[in-house]
């Protein structure tokens, strides 16, 4: 926050409260959709990994030099629903909410240097559907595909294991039917990539 006086201070904290009543509506809303679209491809949850940063100490453990994306695991996190048996295949479902394409949008490599991502407005908030065909690894999906900028949407050159995943604005789930033609989109990427998603 730099150097503030008392009252740029008290306007600056007055942000920091709404900020954080906001995250909290807006993590509400996608924890809502994220159910809803596992529910309706027929998966269920299985849990979550923070792919940005560590998982938010508890329990007594973490420290006080840990990043404070640390805190802040909604950045990038990814919803696993786990394996499901389809048409003799083992098929894998996970659901990635990409909070702000800011940082992947930028040739900076530091995650603290928030001043050097990409404008706020020229950023996108996107959930990533990805699929996987008899095999997953979200390492080995991430590494194929290195930096997911907001240019990047449908993914399935160069991944490993038969995954595939394609991106949507967040702002494309704008009621339930959006969702489920975003859901009936998915469904048909995955057809035509010889991924049967949903029996």
């Amino acid at each position: 926050m730099g150097n503030l006086n008392i009252s740029q201070l008290d306007e600056a904290l007055c942000d920091v409260r709404k900020a954080f009543r906001l995250l909290y509506s807006y993590q509400r809303r996608v924890l809502d959709l994220v159910k809803f679209i596992g529910n309706n491809l027929e998966y269920d949850y299985k849990g979550g990994n923070s792919i940005f940063s560590n998982p938010c100490p508890r329990n007594g453990k973490g420290n006080l030099d840990m990043w404070a994306w640390d805190w802040l695991n909604m950045y990038y996190y990814e919803f696993f629903f786990g394996y499901k048996p389809i048409a003799g295949h083992n098929i894998t479902f996970s659901i990635f909410i990409q909070s702000d394409t800011g940082y992947f949008d930028t040739e900076d490599n530091s995650r603290i240097s928030v001043e050097k991502f990409a404008l706020v407005e020229n950023s996108k908030t996107r959930l990533i559907l990805v699929a996987g065909k008899d095999g997953w690894s979200v390492d080995k999906f991430h590494s194929g595909l290195k930096k997911l900028s907001s240019t990047d949407t449908d993914f399935y050159e160069g991944l490993p294991d038969g995954m595939i995943g394609k991106a949507y604005n967040l702002s494309e789930f704008l009621n339930e039917e959006s969702t489920r033609s975003k859901i009936e989109d998915f469904i048909s990427f995955c057809k035509e990539k010889n991924v049967i998603i949903k029996e």
